[in-house]
């Protein structure tokens, strides 16, 4: 398909390429000192060349580079193939973005979009250069989803002086910023970035009036004002497409991007507004077509019919067309083919009724424009709508004793969904009494007694139904209550305590239970090492408290692993005998998850099992459980791997580089991720 791409750039294009931008070209790269839309403009070519400075470095770049060797007195096939290099890595550029994005349907991304006949033909034998800046839109948006705004300002920049269209996704950038930072300084960051490179890239030229008359005020962009009507006679026109672009800002505004899918969605309708109003150039549905891409290369089969009659369609109403250049791009292989009459001519001097059929085929193109533009709406904002973070938070509840890993747990999950999508509550903050009260003589922290467990149902309860709470917090280094502050629901709220779920309408409320039951002799090693470092107790003091609580953990903690879907069990590899305890030592250990059999892991067990086969087991126990078992951890690679290929829902989220851990967090991690995003509810397909 490369070679396809290259030989055509050299020996096809339209008369836009050849007459118009070619010689745009060779005038800049025989004086470059000289600007060329100057010397366009005083030859009477203000169509030569409608876009700004970026564009025109890009695409003279190789012939420059060429220069020392005679490029100047190339055949012109040659000429054509430098001029074309620049296409190629862009189109190049942009598959590779696609391919990130989609790291396990890389083969549907090549066959979508680097397979395109429409792009295929609007770029290397139209000779259109709408890849340009549609490849650096895509780059501005992967390095933004990586939350690199310094790198993205700086190539949107770069793609509006390459084509000033892009202006048009800008205001879907900062509210995409806005919602993900909340802060004023970003947005004027990063506003001032995209504008300074524009002007800086472009100022070589900003002053000529041949410039600004070729770039901001081409024929071109004149269409926009086409679809206009007057609401009384003398009344001033109504500008449909900008009224209709303006309405979709408010809806995005009313929608919040809050991630990849409904951004992109929402530049694919931003660019849609234009194609649907106003008759199109060819080059124009490159501003569409990368975006439908992005979803069809996540749809079935079928469903990406609709996408290829799209393009079909295209392909039909621009053969049609009284315009079309089917034949005229065969100028310098084929010339008396090229000069020949067009299908359009061809079907009119037979007596068929030619205008009716390439309206028939504009009115085809543009009704299967609307219906994928509806796909995509229906696949971007109705399947967000209905999946079961929109409805409530998704509780999750994670108990076990003192000293257990509760803690650690969720603070991974709140790294890995980060703060703006996830929040923790204590279970701690709900003591009855503050440190050194007298009741704590009378009751053990891990007595339900000591704790305000039917208060903190009803904090529950409001927070599944959306309403913000207000709760105190505990400080464990005082040992003292703070003032309530508010709680505002989240898409995943955790609640990790000694009790999380004792009581039976909590167990009912939380969406996935989680229980920490390390081996005996592990955990008292490990609290003893938190509560020295952390709350400043004596190796003695804590194991007299465990001794002093150990009725009560039995009693009221640990029955709670029955209730459970997931236990997370670490055990020691080796005994830890008399180093218990000991701040220097970590001891080697093995992890037994049993999880509830209605989990299908099987996917995910099987990747995790093609990386390391021999240190994973997976087996059925008894009625209700199921059982793996990992020997070794899995180093931070592969927990990367394995979350971007089994974990990529993250993504509906809008996080693109989720903070994976190495080791046994890491794992925990992706364990809990796939659960609650799959939780029992995708099984295999017969």
């Amino acid at each position: 398909m490369a070679v396809l791409k290259l030989l055509s750039g050299m020996f096809l294009g339209s008369s836009y390429f050849s007459s118009l931008f070619f010689p745009f070209f060779e005038n800049f790269a025989t004086n470059p000192f000289q600007s060329p839309y100057v010397i366009s403009w005083h030859e009477g070519d203000a169509a030569a060349f409608p876009y700004p400075a970026f564009m025109l470095y890009f695409m003279v770049a190789p012939r420059l580079l060429m220069a020392p060797f005679g490029a100047a007195m190339w055949p012109l096939p040659l000429k054509f193939l430098l001029y074309h290099i620049p296409l190629f890595v862009a189109d190049l550029t942009m598959l590779a973005v696609f391919i990130r994005w989609f790291h396990g349907r890389s083969r549907r991304v090549i066959l979508l979009l680097w397979c395109s006949p429409v792009l295929f033909y609007i770029s290397y034998i139209h000779g259109q250069l709408d890849v340009v800046p549609i490849s650096l839109l895509s780059v501005s948006l992967y390095l933004l989803f990586r939350e690199r705004l310094t790198g993205s300002a700086i190539v949107l920049g770069l793609g509006l002086a390459a084509k000033t269209h892009l202006v048009m996704t800008l205001p879907f950038f900062l509210l995409y910023i806005w919602r993900h930072r909340e802060r004023t300084q970003a947005l004027l960051s990063y506003v001032g970035l995209v504008v300074l490179t524009f002007v800086l890239v472009n100022m070589p030229f900003l002053f000529d009036h041949a410039f600004r008359h070729m770039v901001f005020e081409n024929l071109e962009q004149k269409k926009i004002g086409q679809v206009a009507f007057r609401l009384a006679r003398n009344s001033p026109e109504f500008y449909a497409i900008p009224a209709a672009y303006i309405l979709l800002v408010f809806y995005a505004l009313r929608i919040k991007i809050q991630n990849r899918d409904i951004f992109i969605m929402f530049l694919g309708f931003a660019f849609g507004v234009m194609l649907l109003f106003i008759n199109p150039m060819p080059g124009w549905y490159y501003w569409v077509v990368p975006f439908l891409v992005y979803f069809f290369s996540r749809a079935s089969l079928v469903q990406c019919l609709l996408f290829v009659a799209l393009q079909f369609s295209y392909l039909l109403y621009f053969g049609l067309s009284p315009t079309s250049d089917y034949r005229e791009v065969f100028q310098s292989v084929l010339p008396q083919f090229a000069q020949g009459p067009n299908l359009y001519t061809l079907f009119a001097s037979a007596g068929f009724n030619a205008p009716m059929l390439s309206d028939g085929a504009f009115t085809l193109m543009q009704t299967l424009l609307i219906a994928n533009c509806l796909w995509i709406y229906w696949r971007g904002i109705k399947a967000l709508q209905y999946n079961k973070f929109s409805s409530h938070s998704f509780l999750i509840g994670i108990a076990g004793d003192s000293g257990s890993g509760k803690s650690t747990l969720t603070e991974n999950l709140l790294e890995l969904f980060t703060p703006t999508h996830m929040t923790a509550l204590c279970g701690d903050d709900m003591h009855k009494w503050q440190r050194g009260h007298a009741k704590w003589k009378e009751y053990t922290h891990l007595n339900p007694k000591g704790n305000e467990l039917h208060q903190e149902l009803h904090y529950l309860a409001a927070l599944r139904q959306n309403m913000t709470i207000f709760r105190r917090h505990y400080d464990h280094t005082t040992g003292e209550f703070t003032e309530a502050i508010a709680i505002t629901p989240k898409p995943l709220m955790v609640m990790e305590g000694l009790h999380t779920f004792l009581l039976k309408p909590t167990r009912t409320m939380l969406d996935l239970k989680i229980f920490m039951s390390p081996d005996e002799m592990l955990q008292l090693h490990w609290k003893i090492q938190r509560d020295m470092l952390k709350r400043g107790y004596s190796k003695e003091q804590i194991i007299a408290s465990v001794e002093a609580r150990r009725t009560d953990a039995e009693r009221y903690v640990k029955v709670q692993a029955h209730a459970a879907d997931i236990v997370f069990t670490f055990f020691p590899i080796e005994p830890i005998g008399d180093r218990l305890g000991d701040l220097d030592y970590n001891p080697a250990v093995g992890l037994r998850i049993m999880l509830s059999n209605r989990f299908y892991l099987d996917p995910l067990l099987d990747g995790i099992s093609a990386l390391y086969q021999q240190n994973v087991k997976h087996y059925y126990e008894c009625e209700n459980w199921q059982i793996i078992e990992f020997m070794d951890f899995l180093p931070f690679e592969a927990i990367e791997q394995i979350g971007e290929k089994y974990v990529s829902d993250i993504q509906d989220f809008g996080i693109y580089a989720p903070a994976w851990k190495g080791g046994w967090e890491g794992v925990q991690q992706i364990i809990v991720a796939y659960i609650i995003f799959h939780d029992g509810t995708r099984f295999p397909e017969f």
